[in-house]
């Protein structure tokens, strides 16, 4: 068995074994090398804009308990969903989209169970995915049965303008 001073094996350690940010790999020499901090201080302080970095200012809206469930580590489809999505979205819309459906919907998924099996019904991954993923109706400003502009029911995926579909 491998020390952890054997040559080669710092390669198979994660970046904060090694003591290097996760985000930007930097030394994090100075600071507590402690598993659960795996940023150094710059990448840690939440981007107030979009910026040059409009993925990394949509990722700081998901929600703390969804983050501590994921272990802080984002899966790689969440980054390319929303790399994807700005094609289409403004930054500040895929972070209005996250924040309500994490309050609407999947805010309590992470602790739902199955009855027969106690199992947890869903995985951190997926709940994360659904938070950034696209609406299934294909009008291009409808976001979960609003229209962006006007904030008025979708005809296209909730029935005839404003009117609720029954």
């Amino acid at each position: 068995m491998p020390t952890r001073n054997s040559p080669g094996f710092t390669d198979r350690l994660c970046a904060t074994c090694r003591g290097r940010c996760q985000t930007c790999g930097r030394d994090l020499d100075g600071e507590s090398k402690k598993h659960w901090k795996v940023e150094c201080s710059p990448c840690r302080k939440p981007p107030a804009s979009p910026g040059a970095d409009p993925v990394r200012f949509v990722l700081t809206a998901l929600p703390r308990p969804l983050l501590r469930a994921l272990a802080g580590r984002i899966p790689a489809g969440i980054y390319q969903t929303i790399s994807a999505e700005l094609a289409h979205r403004k930054p500040t819309d895929l972070r209005d989209r996250i924040e309500r459906r994490w309050y609407l919907r999947w805010s309590h998924a992470l602790a739902e169970r199955d009855p027969e099996t106690k199992t947890p019904r869903w995985a951190p991954d997926h709940i994360a995915l659904r938070l950034v993923a696209p609406s299934p109706c294909p009008g291009p400003d409808c976001e979960d049965g609003r229209r962006l502009a006007t904030d008025t029911t979708c005809p296209l995926c909730r029935g005839i303008g404003d009117q609720p579909a029954t």
